[in-house]
C-alpha cells in the first residue's frame, strides 16, 4: 500500500515538473518577440516571472541580441543592468550583440554595450569616428579601453571635415605622424605603374 502511495506521489511530482517546464519554455519563447519589438514592460514582467536574462534560443541568440539588432536603447540598457552578457555569440552567424548593433549603425546601443564590457571597441571607434559622431567618440574614449594603436587607426578613417573628432583622437593619444605614414604607404601599395611609351624618334638612316 505504501509503495503504491509513494508511486502515486512521484507521478504527481513528475506531472508538476513537466507542466512547470512547459510553462517556463512558453514564457521564454515570449522573450524573443518582446525584445525584437522593444517591449520593455513585457520583458520586465518575464524576468520578474523567473526567465533568465541570458536565456537563449536553440541557436544561442539572447534577448540582448534581438534588442541590440533593432536598436532599442532603453531595453538594451535594462538588460545590461540585469546582467545580460554583452559578449554572447549565436551559433549560426557567430555574431555578438555588438556585431548586430554595429551592422545597423545603432550608435547609442554600441556605446552602451562597450561601456558594459563588450569586446571589439577598436573597430567600433573607427566606424563612429569615420561617421563624425563627436559625442560617441568622447564616450568611447572615456571607457579607457583604447590604446594608442587603436586611436591612430581610428584617426586614419576620419575625414578632414570632422575637425573636432580629429582633435579628440589626437588629445587622447592618436599619432598623426603614424596615421599619415600609414596612408602614404597604402597609396604607394595601390599605385599603378606608368605605361611604357613608344618612341617617336625617326630611325637612323
Amino acid at each position: 500500500m505504501q509503495t503504491r502511495h509513494a508511486g502515486f506521489i512521484l507521478v504527481i511530482f513528475a506531472t508538476f515538473a513537466v507542466n512547470s517546464t512547459a510553462r517556463a519554455d512558453e514564457s521564454k519563447e515570449r522573450m524573443w518577440p518582446a525584445c525584437r519589438a522593444g517591449d520593455l514592460a513585457a520583458v520586465k514582467q518575464l524576468l520578474a516571472d523567473g526567465i533568465d536574462v541570458n536565456a537563449s534560443t536553440e541557436y544561442g541568440a539572447t534577448g540582448l541580441s534581438y534588442a541590440a539588432d533593432k536598436g532599442h536603447v532603453e531595453l538594451v540598457r535594462f538588460l545590461l543592468e540585469k546582467g545580460a552578457n554583452p559578449n554572447t555569440q549565436d551559433t549560426f552567424y557567430k555574431s555578438s550583440p555588438l556585431t548586430w548593433a554595429t551592422m545597423n549603425e545603432h550608435w547609442e546601443v554600441i556605446v552602451l554595450l562597450v561601456e558594459h564590457g563588450a569586446e571589439g571597441v577598436e573597430d567600433v571607434l573607427a566606424k563612429v569616428a569615420a561617421a563624425g559622431n563627436t559625442a560617441l567618440v568622447k564616450r568611447l574614449i572615456k571607457t579607457g579601453k583604447l590604446d594608442t594603436s587603436s586611436l591612430t587607426r581610428a584617426l586614419i578613417t576620419v575625414g578632414k571635415e570632422h575637425r573636432e573628432v580629429i582633435v579628440l583622437l589626437q588629445e587622447a593619444g592618436a599619432k598623426a605622424s603614424t596615421a599619415i605614414g600609414t596612408i602614404m604607404d597604402d597609396r604607394r601599395r595601390c599605385r599603378i605603374p606608368a605605361m611604357p611609351t613608344l618612341s617617336h624618334r625617326r630611325p637612323a638612316e
